[in-house]
């Protein structure tokens, strides 16, 4: 899972998800190929979900998503584009949204972003300052 900022702000896709019947709002994730680093996975599906390479991809750690039912672990990643979105449109997303640390505040607050993931990446990068809520 990668959080992804551009210009100082994040880069959040609108997903439908077949599990839930629902649309999410949500950062890009996928699965690792065979080899891949937790990094290079980041960096694959933050170009095949928004269209940009990152310029810079940092950890934030992991992520266990449900130590009663599973071993699951999940690398979140942070990344820095430097060019502006632009999704293929494939992969169930709807559209981009660009939020600064304010309006993502705003749509945790709100019950609009609901995905685990995006959730604790958000904690992470803002306990580490890095943008939209710092200077990184």
């Amino acid at each position: 899972m990668v959080f992804p900022v551009y210009a100082g702000k994040a880069v959040l896709l609108r997903v439908f998800r077949h599990a839930t019947r629902r649309w999410h709002v949500e950062f890009p994730r996928g699965f690792a190929e065979a080899g891949e680093t937790g990094a290079q996975t980041a960096a694959r599906e933050l170009t095949e979900e928004v269209g940009v390479p990152p310029a810079v991809v940092e950890p934030l750690g992991t992520l266990h998503t449900d130590t009663g039912m599973t071993s699951g672990e999940v690398g979140l990643f942070w990344a820095r584009i430097d060019a502006p979105p632009r999704p293929g449109g494939g992969e169930g997303i709807d559209r981009v949204l660009l939020a600064d640390a304010a309006r993502l505040g705003a749509l945790l607050d709100d019950g609009t972003i609901t995905d685990s993931f995006t959730q604790v990446a958000v904690l992470k990068a803002e306990r580490r300052g890095l943008p939209p809520f710092g200077g990184g």
